[in-house]
């Protein structure tokens, strides 16, 4: 067993991703690491440095929604970043159709790289704001689950993210340890976003030093979103809803 494989078993085998641990996987992931590192020294697009916190923070991290996500979705990760959680999800659901969406090109760039390098046919990076593609008919309601991470406040993440969910889809917010107070805060902004929390849950992180509370919530429409949201980006900013 090589050091990363070795690795990569500790780590998800303490975040009880077990499923996840195949060789397939475990050399793909391999790949990524690599990919990762190679292209963020020229262009920075994550602080995560080293095997184990890109294993636990970049990877464990984005898998723990996986068993969230229905068989063959249409998933849209808004905000991605690098990539993340779109890539580790394409990679260990293949049976996903994903889009990776940044406002960030160069950002999408690395995911268009290492999806070409991982013969990864089932991710898309899409660059645009999600304020403004939320209004266009060929994403808007398109999506049976959207997910995001580590983007903004949930009040704001809501009305970024709603409008991309179809009438019988689902939205996933990745929280940190503040997520359940986000949750209460938020009420308002779900109320008049016309949806409804179905599902939350805390849980801890393991792999990358001290454990890190982590907070999932998964929301549905309950009603017809009005056609004025989302609203510009600087109105999500300065007047939450």
């Amino acid at each position: 067993m090589s050091d990363f494989s070795a690795l990569f078993t500790e780590i998800f085998e303490a975040n009880n991703l077990n499923r996840f641990i195949t060789e397939n996987n475990i050399a793909a992931f391999e790949r990524l690491t690599g990919l990762l590192a190679d292209f963020n020294a020229r262009t920075n697009i994550t602080a995560v440095a080293g095997e184990r916190e890109t294993i636990a923070l970049h990877y464990a991290d984005s898998l723990v929604c996986a068993d969230l996500i229905p068989e063959g979705a249409h998933l849209l990760d808004v905000g991605c970043g690098g990539g993340f959680p779109s890539l580790p999800l394409a990679v260990a659901r293949p049976d996903l159709h994903v889009t990776a969406l940044d406002a960030t090109a160069k950002k999408l760039r690395f995911v268009e790289l290492a999806a070409a390098d991982l013969g990864l046919d089932n991710i898309a990076p899409l660059c645009g704001r999600a304020e403004v593609l939320g209004h266009e008919p060929k994403h808007r309601g398109k999506y049976s689950v959207v997910v995001a991470r580590a983007v903004a406040p949930l009040g704001r993440l809501l009305e970024y993210c709603l409008p991309f969910t179809s009438s019988d889809g689902r939205f996933i917010a990745l929280k940190g340890q503040h997520g359940a107070e986000e949750l209460e805060e938020s009420a308002s902004a779900l109320e008049k976003l016309r949806g409804r929390v179905i599902r939350s849950c805390e849980y801890t992180l393991y792999g990358a030093g001290e454990p890190q509370s982590r907070f999932a919530a998964v929301f549905v429409p309950s009603g017809k979103l009005p056609d004025s949201f989302p609203r510009s980006n600087a109105a999500i900013t300065k007047r939450p809803l």
